[in-house]
């Protein structure tokens, strides 16, 4: 038996219910106060021997009764008059429901509280009242309903928690959260970007730091699996706040320098690879890449042919240690050799214990006497070293310009000057190129081959099988043929280039990839591919960077979801199954399935129950909810669709 207060203006919505709580199974008792003044009047402001009841188990009142005061306000001042006057326990919750308008212009989610256990909305539903009172009163036993009934489903859902964007961006977002994310987490997100419509979208964990503000953190997130239509809603969303760019700082140039206080490994050169079918955006975007970031280099394919003949081949290349970023001295390298047996016969250079020749220190090149050929270690490098000992002749200089490998497979143009001084001796001279070395490269032939691959941005044309088996295959062979290097891995962006947007199932295929930097549905935005490059690249010298973003200061609701699994369904609620419980109390809100059908394509819903479902050695939990201010057009929706899609398969 429970006692229930009805703190109701209008009589007969008043009268209404208390016709109902007769109907419940069980004998409760229900008093119908017309204001919250009288309710005080006749429990709180008395002597303790004129109390109206011994204890009080839930109050039903209209929102409009509190006045001024908020929910959680009025909900702790009522509580805690209770408690004075021994109508409550102090190890047991006085339960709230609140009856409103639906259109009254109050947001239900402004209202949740742990205290209310519902939101009913007025007219009422019968058999709806009923059976979430039945539910409400029985707790925290385990109610069965009676009035209404579950029917048992298997389905894929999402579930929510909700918290607030504290700024927005055309490539994020970022929020405050009370835990640190770990950097790289993919999450399900859902943003309201207006009062009728939530955006459903994925984003990474970009950033974390304390908040200065607050407590907990704050994050940034940037975009990820980005559509044309998510993309324009996002800038249409944007379009309100007042001069908005998509970065702080516009000149490239305040990003290219080194920080001297930098390890030397930022500075290693990084190589990116695009896979295109179309030349034009190949080169294009390599340019892009090459203009706005320093320390990397961007090269493209434009058909599966050349690229397959060119980096999946067997290869006895073996992997080199990095080293630090300096490649020649800056005077010249001088050594002769003989021209009999190709042996050093005297190194010219006087080099400090400082320097560094290609990376390596030179001993590797001139302790032993045909070490130094070692110095010619790419392909280029070897055919002018042939080509210049076999035209050499006395009194002659041979002049070559060439690429030479340091030891981070990166290459160096460098000038080099063949002389033979003797008709046994000949001089090799190595010099850095100083000047005109911009237009050499410009006037190279595209290069062969990359010789270590950081990233590969790739149209989904060139994947021609699943994209994880593809990308985890092409990573296992670039390993093995010495391509990736030893202290980072291959990344990948893939970009669809499609009109139509791929099925959201198609999305679903890149998400748990670990090496997937970011995926694109249709063109990506320069801004959003260029952070995902420099993310990807670990590479802050550019001004695409996560700490250049500009930020438009706009709060807004946002959803946090994972993956659960719906095993019952009804008008009232429904139940799921999860890894873990979830709290008896706690609100969160459905994504999907029939859920997308009510206001905002997310609704809220209050756990009330949970249980353990063991099968063999594998434990679950069915946990059970109730809709929390369910509203008319939902209900109407929700009986419909059970029926259709459920009672009638059942007669069959």
């Amino acid at each position: 038996m429970a006692n229930i207060i009805i703190i109701e203006p209008d009589n007969k919505t008043a009268y209404d219910q208390l016709k109902l709580i007769e109907e419940l199974h069980g004998t409760h008792n229900a008093d119908h106060v017309s204001s919250l003044e009288v309710f005080e009047a006749d429990y709180l402001n008395i002597d303790d021997d004129d109390a109206q009841a011994t204890s009080i188990d839930l109050i039903i009142f209209k929102l409009e009764v509190i006045g001024e005061k908020s929910v959680p306000e009025f909900i702790t001042d009522i509580t805690n008059r209770c408690l004075e006057k021994k109508y409550i326990q102090s190890n047991k919750q006085l339960k709230f429901i609140i009856l409103k308008y639906e259109n009254d212009g109050i947001d239900q989610n402004s209202l949740i509280h742990p205290n209310v256990y519902d939101i009913i909305y007025t007219p009422m539903d019968r058999l709806l009242y009923l059976q979430k009172l039945e539910i409400i009163l029985k707790l925290p036993k385990k109610p069965a309903p009676s009035y209404l009934f579950s029917t048992p489903i298997i389905e894929n859902i999402e579930i929510s928690k909700r918290t607030l964007i504290q700024r927005v961006s055309s490539s994020g977002f970022s929020m405050i959260n009370p835990v640190k994310i770990n950097i790289g987490t993919l999450s399900r997100i859902y943003i309201r970007i207006s009062k009728t419509e939530t955006l459903g979208l994925y984003a990474r964990a970009v950033n974390a730091e304390a908040n200065t503000q607050g407590k907990g953190f704050l994050i940034d997130f940037i975009y990820y699996g980005l559509s044309r239509s998510q993309n324009a809603a996002i800038n249409f969303f944007l379009r309100s706040h007042k001069h908005f760019l998509d970065l702080e700082v516009l000149d490239n140039n305040q990003f290219l320098s080194k920080n001297a206080s930098a390890n030397d490994t930022d500075y290693t050169p990084k190589h990116v690879l695009i896979l295109d079918d179309e030349e034009a955006r190949g080169r294009s975007l390599s340019g892009d890449i090459e203009n706005s970031m320093s320390y990397v280099m961007a090269d493209y394919e434009d058909n599966l042919p050349s690229f397959t003949s060119k980096y999946l081949q067997d290869s006895v290349k073996k992997p080199s240690q990095m080293s630090s970023p300096e490649d020649l001295p800056t005077r010249s390298v001088v050594f002769e050799i003989s021209l009999m047996d190709q042996k050093l016969i005297q190194l010219q250079t006087d080099f400090k214990d400082s320097d560094h020749m290609l990376h390596y220190d030179p001993k590797v090149f001139f302790t032993e006497p045909t070490q130094w050929k070692n110095i010619f270690n790419s392909e280029e490098g070897k055919k002018a070293l042939q080509g210049a000992l076999a035209e050499i002749a006395p009194n002659s200089k041979i002049k070559k310009i060439v690429a030479l490998e340091n030891k981070h497979y990166e290459e160096r143009i460098v000038l080099l000057e063949f002389m033979q001084i003797s008709n046994e001796t000949a001089r090799i001279t190595i010099k850095p190129m100083m000047k005109d070395i911009q237009d050499f490269s410009k006037n190279k032939s595209k290069k062969d081959i990359l010789k270590k691959i950081d990233l590969i941005i790739v149209n989904k044309k060139f994947i021609p099988e699943e994209p994880g088996v593809w990308m985890e295959n092409l990573r296992e062979k670039f390993i093995k043929n010495g391509m990736i290097r030893e202290s980072s891995d291959l990344k990948f962006i893939i970009v669809t280039h499609d009109k139509d947007i791929p099925s959201s199932g198609y999305v679903e295929k890149f998400i748990k990839h670990p090496y997937l930097i970011n995926y694109f549905q249709g063109t990506p935005p320069k801004t959003l591919l260029m952070i995902s490059i420099g993310l990807a690249l670990k590479n802050p010298y550019t001004k695409y960077c996560v700490n250049n973003i500009a930020w438009a200061e706009k709060k807004t609701t946002c959803y946090i979801a994972k993956k659960g699994t719906l095993n019952s369904l009804s008008e009232f609620g429904a139940s799921i199954t999860s890894s873990y419980p979830v709290q008896p109390g706690v609100v969160l809100f459905m994504h999907g399935y029939i859920f997308e059908h009510s206001p905002n394509g997310t609704l809220p819903v209050r756990f009330y129950f949970n249980e353990e479902d063991k099968d063999g050695d594998k434990v679950s939990y069915i946990s059970y909810f109730i809709y929390f201010g369910i509203t008319d057009h939902f209900l109407r929706f929700a009986r419909k669709w059970i029926k259709n899609n459920y009672a009638s398969k059942k007669d069959k």
